[in-house]
């Protein structure tokens, strides 16, 4: 009798952001309970873990992350694991909000519930190398990156006689803007007035925050080169512009990075029958709603190597899906568990960045402040602008994928209300939605899944992407 997980079936649940700061097992809603049962029931249930567990005093807040440094008490991820979850991705922008200190514990302590992680480690090699979950419908590999991260929470390779720098597994990528000859022109009119070091890239890649935003260097050369114009091009602060008709900008994966990741997804596709890979993307393509064309090459490029699935977060708002070669990618799932304003401590930076005293005040009055602040407009209903249909920060989506005889057969949508209108203790905490939430999220699905070619019915709250 063949072994069962040589029969090509299995059931992937996978999710978006998990930012989990209280429990989750006393609840009991229906609408609650049904999305750990659809989590139970598949194989494998994987989700993107975007913040460290790990007592205060274990990692040093980082004065550059990105508005709240974020960490949590370990026993969290016992309701995380209760909740369904198998394995998490822990490559993300807040990987290194407490510094080397903080993500080491965070794997310690992952390891001591017995979760399975990908994404991060203690070297570059460790941080590539998938994660393996054992399921009676076989084993699954899980490899995790991050295109948005602090610059120095990037893992740093071994070398003969020095450890590896303990961070994440990055994707860089580079921008290339286009623009008329006449604008060219004026560039390089200021150049020549300011001086060469107007060609120079930025300290901080990306700007103000050194997060990856925006040109990466180029492999092995300094951080801030003088770029070489050409005929048809000019380097400005680092940026690249070509002559073109038009105003535009493109952007593509660093092949470098590429490559070392697809080193680990070939490894993984010879150690186990099914291979999951994710990115955690806060860059936009064209708008809001759409994933940057370098997203999209990368996914593409790891089904070429052998993955079956891919799923992307980051942006806190669902993008479309696309079915590649027979295997399908999710370019965002949204948020699934986001009760990030219930955070017992808040890093002394964050309070003086919300231009608040960390001695006089407490975390209700930065999260009081931070509500209403130019910094986050999205974490106010109806924050973010009207694209085709209206995304709201309060929703998710939990795909999951059915394979039989190996190849794709069903996805089913299941649209998640995180619920921002509510009190502070609640908010963020997922609910299968329902009605005319239901709707208008898995509406704004099928329309951004459309661009991809993919067809989604809606049927009783739920949506499914037959073959």
């Amino acid at each position: 009798m063949p072994y069962l997980s040589e029969s090509g079936e299995i059931s992937i649940a996978v999710s978006g952001d998990a930012m989990l700061t209280q429990g989750l097992r006393m609840y009991q809603e229906p609408a609650f309970l049904k999305l750990r049962d659809i989590q139970n029931d598949a194989d494998v249930s994987l989700t993107n873990l975007e913040m460290t567990y790990h007592m205060h005093g274990e990692g040093t807040p980082q004065p550059e992350t990105e508005w709240t440094p974020t960490c949590a008490e370990p026993r969290f991820l016992d309701d995380l694991k209760w909740f369904g979850i198998d394995a998490v991705a822990c490559a993300n922008n807040h990987a290194f909000d407490y510094g080397e200190g903080g993500l080491l514990a965070n794997i310690r302590n992952l390891e001591a519930f017995d979760i399975p992680h990908a994404g991060a480690g203690r070297n570059l090699n460790e941080a590539r190398m998938p994660c393996y979950v054992s399921t009676s419908r076989g084993r699954v590999a899980l490899l995790s990156c991050a295109s948005s991260f602090l610059w120095q929470g990037r893992a740093g390779p071994s070398g003969p006689t020095i450890p590896g720098r303990p961070g994440i597994s990055y994707l860089r990528h580079r921008v290339t803007y286009t623009a008329p000859k006449s604008f060219c022109d004026e560039l390089r009119l200021a150049i020549e007035k300011l001086g060469p070091d107007m060609r120079r890239r930025p300290p901080n890649p990306g700007g103000s925050v050194p997060f990856s935003f925006g040109p990466a260097p180029q492999p092995h050369e300094p951080l801030n080169p003088i770029g070489k114009d050409g005929d048809t091009e000019v380097y400005f602060l680092g940026h690249r512009f070509v002559h073109g008709d038009s105003f535009g900008m493109g952007t593509e994966p660093v092949e470098e990075d590429v490559n070392d990741i697809c080193r680990w997804v070939r490894d993984a596709r010879r150690q186990s029958p099914w291979t999951v890979v994710t990115s955690h993307t806060h860059e936009r393509g064209r708008s809001r709603s759409v994933p940057p064309d370098f997203l999209v090459a990368f996914a593409h490029r790891c089904i070429d190597e052998g993955a079956d699935l891919f799923f992307g977060h980051g942006p806190h708002i669902n993008w479309g899906m696309e079915i590649y070669k027979g295997k399908p990618i999710f370019y965002s799932l949204g948020n699934f568990i986001y009760t990030n304003n219930t955070l017992s401590h808040i890093a002394p930076d964050a309070y003086v960045r919300m231009g608040m005293n960390p001695w006089e005040h407490t975390p209700a009055d930065f999260f009081d402040q931070k509500r209403g602040s130019r910094y986050r407009p999205d974490e106010y209903p109806g924050g973010y602008p009207a694209e085709g249909p209206n995304p709201s920060p309060a929703e998710g989506v939990l795909a999951v994928v059915d394979f039989r005889e190996k190849a794709l057969r069903e996805v089913r949508l299941y649209p998640l209300d995180t619920r921002p209108g509510t009190h502070r203790s609640m908010a963020g905490r997922p609910m299968l939605a329902e009605g005319a939430i239901a709707q208008a999220i898995l509406t704004r699905m099928k329309h951004l899944s459309g661009l991809f070619g993919v067809k989604v019915d809606i049927e009783n709250d739920v949506g499914y992407v037959r073959l």
